[in-house]
């Protein structure tokens, strides 16, 4: 299995989505930022190896696409494409989104951090009339995701820990699940 998780836009999400998506796969993880950050989460090199395409593995594309960038993403089973609800974000995504497509085709955005009680209608109907993508998942803004990456675990790690965790993390991890059994469905096409 692969799994890419870009966006042209920086500060979205893409790590901390790579990190639990990862973690639940147990896939190893690749980055094309020299300074990225999964290196210090999964206590390996993380850096892309530009003369091979490792299988069961996610890569987390910064901001930017190289050489080997459309060769993953040909071989990728997924793309996730994180984004926040601001103007910038969504130009950003729908960039990504038509880049991405034109090699793979199962792709997934995400709505990252929502607040609740704002309205992303607007937001996911945009998107998707501007992509042909209609496959999206929200993921709730939570204390629980920056906990799990401050303790180098996974999300679903985390709510293992201590029965009161399987509470205090259980909108988050609901969210998750929804992307997984995205990520799921799209395996299976």
């Amino acid at each position: 299995m692969i799994i890419s998780v870009m966006n042209y836009k920086g500060g979205v999400g893409k790590t901390s989505i790579s990190w639990n998506l990862g973690c639940f796969y147990n896939l190893s993880f690749r980055e094309n930022d020299p300074y990225g950050s999964l290196d210090l989460l999964s206590g390996t090199n993380t850096t892309l190896n530009y003369s091979n395409i490792e299988n069961n593995c996610i890569y987390d594309f910064a901001g930017f696409t190289d050489e080997l960038t459309y060769k993953v993403l040909e071989k990728s089973d997924v793309v996730i494409v994180p984004t926040l609800n601001s103007l910038l974000d969504v130009k950003n995504t729908i960039n990504t989104i038509n880049y991405a497509k034109k090699y793979c085709k199962n792709i997934i955005f995400v709505i990252n951090r929502y607040k609740n009680g704002s309205d992303i209608t607007e937001l996911v109907d945009f998107i998707k009339k501007h992509t042909g993508i209609n496959q999206y998942v929200v993921i709730n803004d939570s204390k629980g995701v920056l906990n799990a990456i401050n303790s180098k675990k996974s999300i679903f790690a985390l709510s293992e820990e201590k029965n009161l965790n399987k509470h205090t993390y259980k909108s988050i991890l609901e969210c998750f699940n929804k992307l997984i059994r995205k990520v799921e469905e799209c395996l299976k096409n």
